[in-house]
């Protein structure tokens, strides 16, 4: 009777487990396809087209935006093999290995993003996309150093912080296509700057520390 009640406790443990898998392979699953749907609309044409016209405003600096481009996507698609859970427990040695390479391109991308930022107008949206990199960069290396000091949790949160702020890439476009947006004027662009990673983070953060905020104290 006790092996029984004991299988069933394990079995109705790991319903939640199994949920929350499948939640995460879905969520993995719809921001790679975000990713691609991205890249394919947006900064593909400047590499399969790298003439003046491509490029427009940006073609005085080409390289700097090719190379921030590069960045973002190796960080954009690694992204993903960072946040599945079951390629980490499962294989640990392809997780180190893309996380590598998410860092690195983090650190290329962000880089290059602030040296970027100081020629953007208008300036008042420069200096939204200075700081979004410079956050990004931050998340990013103190993900770095909490692995480093073995702290596992820190790094999760710091990971999923900085996917974030990866996907501001793509956030921006969509907000960009939102009619309701043009009601803004001028403002429009340093607006947009802003709302695309700051909103996510704050959501973020809401949904990291609810568990800690909300959950039952243990009392002694």
């Amino acid at each position: 009777m006790g092996i029984t009640a004991g299988a069933e406790r394990s079995s109705t443990q790991s319903i939640p487990r199994m949920v929350g898998q499948a939640l995460g392979v879905i969520a993995v699953v719809f921001l790679a396809y975000e990713a691609i749907h991205f890249y394919l609309r947006d900064p593909l044409h400047y590499i399969v087209d790298p003439t003046e016209k491509s490029f427009g405003i940006f073609w005085p600096r080409r390289l700097p935006l090719l190379m921030h481009i590069a960045g973002g996507t190796v960080a954009l698609f690694m992204g993903p093999f960072q946040l599945w859970t079951g390629l980490r427990d499962r294989h640990m040695s392809i997780h180190r290995i893309t996380g590598l390479f998410y860092i690195a391109g983090v650190l290329l991308g962000g880089s290059v993003g602030i040296y970027m930022s100081l020629f953007t107008v208008p300036r008042a949206f420069g200096i939204a996309l200075f700081m979004m990199a410079t956050t990004w960069l931050l998340a990013i290396g103190l993900a770095f150093l909490a692995i480093k000091r073995g702290r596992i949790e820190a790094h999760k949160e710091w990971m999923i912080r900085g996917y974030v702020l990866t996907f501001a890439f793509v956030t921006i476009r969509y907000m960009t296509d939102l009619p309701i947006l043009t009601l803004l004027g001028p403002a429009r662009d340093p607006t947009l700057g802003w709302l695309c990673w700051v909103v996510p983070l704050l959501i973020t953060e809401v949904i990291l520390e609810w568990r800690r905020t909300l959950g039952t104290q243990n009392l002694h």
